[in-house]
């Protein structure tokens, strides 16, 4: 960060580099600008004294990065319960007390709260075969389950067989739904982190 604004470093493979990316001898990184740009609203769809639902639009972040985080945005109402990836559109559950943050979050730990997700994904070149499956793979050495249900599927005619997942992590680890889908074959357009370099396209 600067006077003259934010920077992004940008790692030799075009990934951006965080506080976990490794580095070896010779790695070449670029420092790029990074124009902030109007910070996309967050809806509220629901609120008490006890609980907010709002909506997080894709982009934001939910901490750090100052003034455009969901956490900083709501640190004088509320507490956000449980994450999002930033790239991630969907709901964020709030406690608007020191008791509901509790609660909220004990429920979230134990895996009370059921979470599904939608992802547009890259599918096998043949199309899906089957209409739903699980994903078993650990991550960073933890174990983790996904289940899958196919919504529909179509042909792009940029990027080929495409489809519409329904996704319900079983287990709650770091950007799970990427990682195992990629890993099966069938990740998340637009997710050049984990898509694989002949597919990143977008």
């Amino acid at each position: 960060r600067s006077k003259g604004g934010r920077f992004r470093v940008v790692l030799g493979d075009g990934s951006v580099g965080r506080c976990t990316s490794s580095l070896a001898c010779g790695d070449v990184l670029s420092v790029v600008p990074v124009s902030k740009g109007p910070s996309a609203s967050l809806g509220v769809l629901w609120s008490d004294t006890a609980l907010l639902i709002v909506h997080k639009p894709p982009g934001v972040p939910m901490h750090g990065d100052a003034d455009r985080s969901v956490a900083f945005r709501l640190r004088e109402v509320a507490v956000p319960c449980h994450r999002l990836d930033a790239p991630t559109e969907g709901l964020v559950v709030c406690g608007c007390t020191p008791e509901a943050v509790a609660h909220l979050s004990e429920q979230f730990a134990s895996r009370r709260v059921k979470k599904v997700y939608r992802a547009v994904v890259h599918g096998p070149a043949a199309g899906f075969q089957a209409t739903s499956g699980e994903v078993e793979a650990p991550v960073e050495g933890r174990a983790a389950h996904t289940s899958w249900r196919l919504v529909w599927q179509g042909v792009s005619p940029a990027y080929g067989v495409l489809g519409c997942l329904e996704l319900e992590p079983r287990t709650g680890r770091k950007h799970q739904l990427r990682r195992h889908l990629a890993g099966v074959g069938m990740p998340i357009v637009g997710d050049v982190r984990y898509m694989p370099e002949g597919q990143r396209t977008l």
